[in-house]
């Protein structure tokens, strides 16, 4: 990692954001704007690493390297720690999502292997 993976960001995984983008097009009011993620999967760069690791533990892939303190030179981080989107409009529809962050994950690394 190029930092020290203190950013929180939530992951919405797509067969989930996809329900949510029909459910919209279905029962939304025209005009309207609906954010469509899950906030509940709000998780820190470094724990998505550190879970990443784990899900697959014949790859071998036991240590999430990266600096204790600072950025390499170089490296731009973000001013952004926690981003995390308001969905009360959408969940009012009748949508929510279904997926946590380790399933999703490791499906979508599935479907690469």
């Amino acid at each position: 990692m190029m930092s020290d993976g203190s950013a929180i960001r939530p992951f919405c995984y797509l067969a989930d954001a996809t329900a949510g983008f029909l459910r919209y097009l279905l029962k939304g009011l025209d005009g309207q704007a609906y954010n469509i993620g899950n906030p509940e999967a709000e998780i820190s760069i470094l724990d998505l690493a550190e879970t990443l690791v784990t899900l697959f533990p014949e790859k071998k892939l036991h240590v999430v390297r990266h600096p204790k303190t600072g950025s390499p030179s170089g490296y731009l981080p973000s001013p952004i720690i926690r981003n995390s989107p308001d969905i009360t409009k959408v969940r009012q529809l009748g949508w929510h999502t279904e997926t946590s962050v380790p399933i999703g994950f490791a499906r979508t690394i599935r479907s690469f292997l």
